[in-house]
């Protein structure tokens, strides 16, 4: 028999796995913080990659000019001014990336409550037939009786031990 709850509480579970399910529940595995600070991290490794690439290659095109520069340079200015260059970039990467990650899980979490939901719905829902179905074959199950006497066990029990 098909129990009409739990058909649509398993439609909504597959929906969602099926459209959103890879961005959300890879968040779900994190802490608010810790994704915040993981994509942070990913940023400024990244923004530090590409920045000294970028450095790199201006040097590589202007290898000439700064060829015939090279004696009247200030070595310590130069560096000074990459430097300064590479942290303004950083910054600002660090907080673009805090943002848009902040409101990813932002919007993530409220997804994953409800599917959470839904799946907690959809284990009483099989809980619930479990427990029909163990009456029907008249099985008992250890924890459910915690507390009770054997008296209260029903004369035809199969799980008891036989008497030597």
């Amino acid at each position: 028999m098909l129990n009409e709850g739990k058909v649509m509480l398993m439609t909504k579970a597959a929906i969602y796995e099926k459209h959103q399910a890879n961005e959300d529940l890879v968040i779900s595995h994190y802490f608010k913080e810790d994704y915040i600070k993981y994509g942070c991290l990913k940023a400024v490794v990244a923004t530090t990659v590409v920045f000294w690439l970028y450095v790199a290659i201006y040097i590589l095109l202007n290898f000439e000019e700064i060829l015939n520069k090279l004696m009247d340079m200030d070595y310590f200015e130069v560096m000074s001014s990459f430097i300064k260059a590479y942290v303004v970039v950083c910054l600002v990467m660090f907080f673009y990336a805090f943002v848009i990650y902040w409101i990813k899980f932002e919007i993530a979490k409220p997804g994953i409550v409800k599917y959470n939901g839904t799946l907690r719905k959809l284990l009483k829902y099989y809980e619930i037939e479990q427990r029909e179905e163990d009456k029907l074959k008249k099985r008992i199950r250890v924890y459910d009786g915690v507390g009770g006497s054997e008296e209260e066990l029903p004369i035809d029990d199969t799980t008891r031990r036989p008497e030597e």
